[in-house]
């Protein structure tokens, strides 16, 4: 008796999808990874289950992403990009949220795993999730926004630390010199490197820096609020601000906004992330377009797919400022 799809996948660690298109003779994969599938089929005696042949070939073209935060205005917007890109290139989209919740995660991607899908794309995966993924010849996938150290997975991430110095820096360079930081989850990579380089450019320019320069929110409006009630409260000399995403900028600029504060004319504002939501808003910017960073993780993983890709690819892009109209000169 001969062996089917699924079993010659776990057998050789070709992915489903790819043995799939072998056997039909479909293109985009490299020659001596069909001449490698097509000897196993020979010695394993591979027998067709027509079930398990249609399942496998409806699913290769599927791709999955998941989405931790759907109220995230940024995340969205990398998934109208992605899914545009896919699509395009040929691939059906199926887009799900695991909640930030690991166990969703893990679970997600075990079910693309047995459907056989063509692999799987991560806006925000979760450190711990990243630890116990499958093997990209299992299942190919790749992780945007942040990288999980360690474990050996393709990644697409901005320069965090190089965006919070450039931001600083903005500031700096336009007179600031009374500058506060709403960062992130204290836990997250990402946030810890935008700080750096807040700290960096900070002492670089011999300003004082301490525990009242940087605060901690949850990346969430209700947040960005809170600490502008804060600010009002206890730094009324503050002239300026870099909120560590778009979300927590927006509740800032209401805070100022319920306050009497205008935006730039009294305390001017830059946050990370260039969100169509920030955009609309006027929000002076510093990041990556969605669009580059959706570009680039649909280009890893159809190569990854292919069998065109060999070792782990960690892309790091070059953030940039986009000016709006949130930041105004402090003169001297």
């Amino acid at each position: 008796m001969g062996i089917t799809i699924r079993e010659l996948a776990e057998i050789s660690g070709y992915s489903s999808s790819t043995i799939c298109r072998v056997i039909n003779n479909s293109g985009g994969v490299k020659k001596e990874t069909r001449e490698a599938i097509e000897r196993l089929l020979d010695e394993y005696q591979y027998r067709t289950n027509v079930m398990d042949l249609r399942r496998t070939a409806a699913n290769c073209h599927k791709v999955l992403v998941i989405v931790g935060n759907l109220g995230n205005g940024f995340y969205m917007e990398q998934v109208k990009c992605i899914s545009q890109i896919l699509r395009e290139n040929g691939y059906d989209v199926i887009i799900a949220t695991s909640q930030e919740d690991e166990k969703i995660e893990k679970n997600l991607v075990q079910m693309a795993k047995k459907e056989s899908y063509a692999g799987v794309i991560f806006t925000d995966i979760s450190a711990g999730s990243g630890q116990d993924m499958p093997d990209e010849k299992d299942l190919p996938f790749v992780c945007l926004n942040r990288n999980v150290p360690l474990a050996p997975l393709d990644s697409v991430i901005t320069d965090n630390y190089q965006g919070g110095y450039l931001a600083t820096q903005y500031l700096i360079d336009r007179g600031h010199r009374k500058i506060l930081f709403l960062a992130g989850k204290i836990y997250s990579y990402s946030m810890r490197e935008r700080e750096r380089g807040f700290r960096e450019a900070m002492f670089r320019s011999l300003l004082p820096i301490t525990s009242h320069n940087v605060y901690h929110g949850n990346l969430d409006i209700k947040s960005g609020y809170a600490f502008g009630e804060m600010l009002i409260k206890k730094y009324p000399d503050c002239t300026a601000v870099f909120t560590g995403n778009d979300m927590m900028g927006i509740g800032f600029f209401e805070a100022m906004r319920d306050y009497g504060v205008r935006v730039p004319k009294d305390i001017s504002l830059i946050c990370y992330d260039h969100s169509p939501i920030a955009e609309s808003l006027g929000f002076t910017s510093v990041g990556v377009s969605t669009w580059k960073m959706a570009e680039k993780a649909v280009d890893i993983l159809t190569d990854r797919i292919h069998g065109n890709v060999d070792g782990v690819q960690d892309v790091l892009l070059r953030p940039g400022i986009e000016e709006g109209r949130t930041v105004q000169d402090v003169k001297e």
